[in-house]
């Protein structure tokens, strides 16, 4: 019950530093209304539940499962890409059947997938404005299947198909969820 509470109250603070305004026109599921501010339409996170079962379409695609808490998020609830803060977007986890559209976020840079999932590392976000993955580093998992949060510096692995600098963000993935609640 402690994790339904702790993925609840992260997903409410979604709008804490995204004006949380859609892209493109939204599915009912996303609709949040209108900004009276600059009248365009704003988006909210849906509480989706998913089977487990879709899991396997993703895990057909990474390399390994991802940590508990993250799995639990993104079969409970459906988002589009958010700032969490300034230096975190989170990646999209768009409505579906399924987590195809989670999926080809997280494997839309061929780059990324070629030179990062290699060595376990899974992009789940980006750094901020910039296009730095921010990734699961399931090469450093706990024994409760939770792991580090790692930021890889994007232009080595662009250009020279290596990863070059690279920073622990967050160490385990829960910590960068309690951390992020507590700034709130």
């Amino acid at each position: 019950m402690h994790d339904d509470s702790t993925l609840a109250r992260f997903i409410e603070s979604f709008g804490k530093f995204d004006g949380m305004r859609a892209p493109h026109p939204v599915t009912t599921e996303f609709d949040g209304g209108t900004d009276p501010q600059y009248s365009d339409q704003r988006w909210k996170p849906a509480l989706i539940a998913t089977y487990v079962s879709a899991l396997k379409g993703l895990y057909a695609r990474i390399p390994g499962p991802l940590p508990p808490l993250y799995e639990q998020l993104v079969l409970t609830y459906r988002w589009l890409e958010v700032y969490l803060d300034d230096h975190l977007r989170l990646l999209g986890n768009p409505p579906g059947p399924d987590l195809l559209g989670l999926t080809q976020n997280i494997t839309a840079d061929p780059a990324f997938v070629n030179v990062l999932f290699p060595l376990g590392l899974v992009p789940f976000g980006k750094a901020g404005e910039s296009y730095d993955p921010v990734c699961f580093d399931l090469a450093k998992r706990a024994g409760d299947g939770d792991c580090r949060i790692v930021r890889v510096e994007h232009e080595s692995v662009l250009c020279d198909d290596r990863v070059g600098e690279h920073w622990v963000i967050s160490d385990p993935f829960r910590s960068l969820i309690d951390s992020h609640l507590s700034s709130r």
